[in-house]
């Protein structure tokens, strides 16, 4: 009896680990740069949550303007805003929470030593960069692309996170 016990045990840890894992890789961030500069570039890959298809690969900066590139850390989708709710006219996005902050928006900035706030995942729109944000760049139809694949995997009610940090390729290559 304790057999059976312990297998079922074991499987049921075992396909919590697969599902959270296969949860936290539907959005995955990857930096072109090995450091966190004023102004970052790298790649949004999502996948379908349940086959792990690639829905879309899309080019994004942080940084660049004001206060330099997001800092590193890892994110939390947060709520959705739309054109009601956009006083800079930066059109639909969602706010972005890095994990250990009480509120959307908000990141430490180990660099400010003070938390930033109103950071947003938005389309880059003309722009090259963003004020810390992370902007999609591609312009508009890119950006109907991108919304649509995310939108279909919040849908599924999994939380969306990702992790900004240094390229480890390029660590590997400098070394």
């Amino acid at each position: 009896m304790r057999y059976w016990v312990a297998a079922a045990l074991c499987a049921a840890t075992m396909n919590c680990v697969f599902m959270a894992a296969a949860g936290a890789g539907n959005f995955a961030v990857q930096l072109n740069e090995r450091d966190r500069e004023y102004r970052n570039t790298g790649t949004i890959t999502l996948r379908h949550p349940t086959t792990g298809d690639v829905l879309g690969v899309y080019d994004f900066a942080t940084g660049g303007f004001g206060r330099g590139s997001a800092p590193f850390g890892t994110y939390e989708i947060g709520a959705f805003r739309g054109a009601d709710d956009d006083p800079h006219h930066i059109g639909p996005r969602w706010m972005i929470r890095q994990l250990g902050q009480s509120d959307d928006g908000q990141a430490y900035d180990p660099r400010l030593n003070e938390t930033r706030t109103a950071l947003e995942l938005h389309s880059a729109r003309h722009h090259a960069g963003s004020k810390g944000c992370i902007a999609v760049l591609g312009g508009a139809e890119v950006w109907q692309d991108f919304m649509r694949n995310l939108k279909y995997i919040i849908n599924e009610g999994e939380p969306v996170v990702f992790t900004l940090a240094a390229n480890q390729d390029t660590l590997a290559a400098t070394r």
